[in-house]
């Protein structure tokens, strides 16, 4: 029961932070990166429990196109 107290807390946050920064993400300034919406990676610990990784694709257009302008941005992570 507590697990599922847990795991409905830890969705009903998740949400409210991928508003958030869905939110921040749509105000875009010239030479700013262009991302995609917030992703969750999910792992287990050594211990066994569930947590994720924010993370999201990104492109900076303002860099020269033989560089690699492609790269993933990693917000921080929380416990499932």
């Amino acid at each position: 029961m507590c697990r599922v107290r847990l795991l409905v807390l830890a969705v009903i946050m998740s949400l409210m932070m991928m508003g958030g920064a869905l939110a921040a993400s749509a105000q875009t300034m010239p030479g700013a990166p262009t991302c995609g919406p917030w992703q969750q990676e999910w792992h287990t610990s050594e211990s066994g429990w569930p947590y994720f990784w924010w993370w999201r694709w990104c492109i900076n257009y303002s860099v020269a196109p033989e560089y690699q302008n492609w790269y993933v941005e990693w917000a921080g992570w929380e416990w499932g």
